[in-house]
């Protein structure tokens, strides 16, 4: 974890591999391994790893919620959102996964139904403003500019 805090994410990924070597059930190695991947954008292979704790821990939101980053960073928005309702579903309260969720909406031009996934995220935390940027984008490329303008000026 060092290694990755330091950005060398392909030395943390052997001592990663490692651990799992002598902790193959271990979800806090998986999931670290498959956030270095992420972070060099070796994406399929940090799916493989999330799709792992998932395995061994079905039940954690956080790994659907890095799954579906992954997922969006390659285009596959479906299954991002999947990844999404799925970790909303365990945790409704993880802000988080319902941003990642408008996010990959909004990367389908589905605007209106992202405004409403913002809007379910703005209950959680009124004060993040990141939801309040992101809902004034949408808002903006709905061309619903003085709604967009308020968006803003909330953050």
């Amino acid at each position: 974890m060092a290694l990755a805090e330091l950005t060398k994410q392909e030395e943390a990924i052997l001592c990663f591999e490692k651990a799992i070597e002598m902790y193959p059930k271990s979800v806090h190695v998986w999931s670290c391994k498959g956030v270095a991947l992420s972070t060099l954008n070796r994406l399929e292979e940090a799916i493989v790893a999330f799709n792992r704790v998932i395995e061994l821990k079905p039940k954690l939101a956080d790994p659907w919620n890095d799954k579906g980053m992954a997922l969006s960073n390659m285009e596959r928005y479906d299954e991002a959102i999947e990844a999404y309702n799925n970790a909303i579903a365990i945790s409704p309260r993880f802000i988080w996964a319902w941003v990642n969720k408008g996010l990959a909406l909004s990367y389908q031009g589905k605007y209106s139904e992202t405004i409403n996934v913002f809007d379910e995220a703005i209950k959680l935390d009124p004060k993040e403003t990141a939801t309040w940027n992101f809902r004034g984008l949408s808002l903006t490329n709905m061309e619903r500019y003085d709604e967009a303008v308020q968006a803003y000026n909330r953050q």
